[in-house]
């Protein structure tokens, strides 16, 4: 942790400590004027101040839960115990505070009681509510909406039960009935690839779009063959076209430009008043050509998603796709000391990438960037 920030930290901790919490009860923050009020009981039991703000600050928390309580069992809303329970959790965390400051247990008559008992009763309740609601949702397996609204009801009951009834059961069932199948047919090859280039693209968007990870946890992909041994007719289908390859093309560029050195040498000498002679100092200078080759290749991979309910296109794009590499060699003519030091590449690659190679690093690409794309289409589902 940077400095700045422990001083901080440091500086937040004394305020706590030093704090009546009378501030906080004034600005309507009940819960931190518990917890700074006893804070401060504890350090020193007979602080009245402290006591007063401990006093209201509990009192008032306490009334505003329970009236909370009371209207929400009132007003009965759906999971109206949901509502409850948080009312609850609210004040044992109070009941809490209050435990571990021993000054305060003189401060409250009667003395208050943990609220454990009564939020295992409403977690009952809550647990029970939400169950029914998920059952009566399941009802209509066909509709995968409703069996949608019973996974979400029972992912929630076991957040509050995680052993209700039989609800181990029923929650994968309803998760089953509510998942969107996908059906990603194999790419339709516009282009004519070879039999090599058209297998190994196939095979690496089957690893991205067919592995375990799944754009949704109620959304699954599979291709035509798995499709067919499914009970639950596939929802959507995916149609891919492989469109446009521009195989490996090169480009050839030179040029040419004169460098000279950053230091003078000797070069030569001259007399001066035809007695003395002095060395002739000058920079070095030599041509430099630089040879550059590129090569580039593209392809487009496009996509159509069609509601099979409907047979009306849902969404359609398409992702464009390159590989591309480099190199560059020279020919150096003149003084070598021109280059002050810089060593030169003279020869050009033997081994450049070949057309596989860029099309393998394209296919490989095109099917990662062909799942985000469709990640990103299902992820409000």
């Amino acid at each position: 942790m940077k400095a700045p920030s422990l001083l901080l930290l440091v500086i937040a901790s004394l305020f706590v400590r030093c704090a009546t919490g009378e501030t906080a009860f004034k600005k309507g923050r009940l819960d931190l004027a518990i917890k700074q009020s006893s804070y401060r009981l504890t350090k020193r039991p007979s602080h009245t101040k402290a006591a007063k703000v401990f006093i209201a600050a509990y009192q008032t928390q306490e009334r505003i839960h329970q009236e909370n309580i009371q209207l929400q069992i009132r007003n009965n809303q759906p999971f109206k115990w949901e509502d409850v329970l948080y009312q609850y959790q609210r004040l044992q965390q109070n009941f809490q505070q209050f435990s571990k400051c021993a000054a305060c247990r003189s401060l409250i008559q009667p003395l208050p009681r943990p609220y454990t008992e009564s939020i295992e009763q409403v977690l009952d309740l809550a647990a029970a509510e939400r169950y029914e609601a998920g059952v009566l949702a399941l009802k209509y397996q066909g509709n995968r909406q409703a069996c949608k609204e019973a996974f979400e009801h029972f992912k929630k009951v076991k957040q509050l039960r995680s052993s209700y009834k039989d609800v181990d059961k029923l929650l994968p069932l309803a998760k089953e009935y509510a998942t969107l199948r996908v059906v990603i047919e194999p790419f339709k090859d516009v282009h004519s690839l070879s039999k090599n280039d058209y297998q190994y693209l196939e095979e690496k968007l089957a690893d991205a779009l067919f592995d375990t990870r799944q754009p949704h946890e109620l959304v699954r992909f599979y291709p035509p063959a798995l499709a067919r041994y499914d009970s639950i007719p596939p929802h959507h289908l995916i149609q891919l076209s492989f469109t446009k390859y521009s195989s490996q093309s090169e480009t050839l560029s030179s040029s040419c430009t004169t460098v000279e050195s950053n230091e003078t040498y000797k070069v030569g000498t001259k007399k001066i008043n035809d007695t003395t002679e002095v060395d002739v100092m000058e920079k070095v200078k030599g041509s430099l050509t630089t040879h550059r080759r590129e090569l580039s290749a593209s392809c487009r991979l496009e996509f159509r998603i069609i509601d099979l309910d409907t047979e009306r296109p849902l969404h359609s794009d398409y992702i464009n796709d390159w590989a591309d590499w480099a190199e560059e060699w020279h020919e150096f003519s003149g003084d070598t000391r021109a280059l002050n030091g810089k060593v030169l590449t003279t020869s050009k690659n033997l081994f450049p990438p070949s057309d596989t190679d860029f099309f393998r690093d394209m296919s490989k690409s095109l099917a990662s960037r062909l799942r985000k794309r469709l990640q990103d289409f299902y992820r409000k589902e």
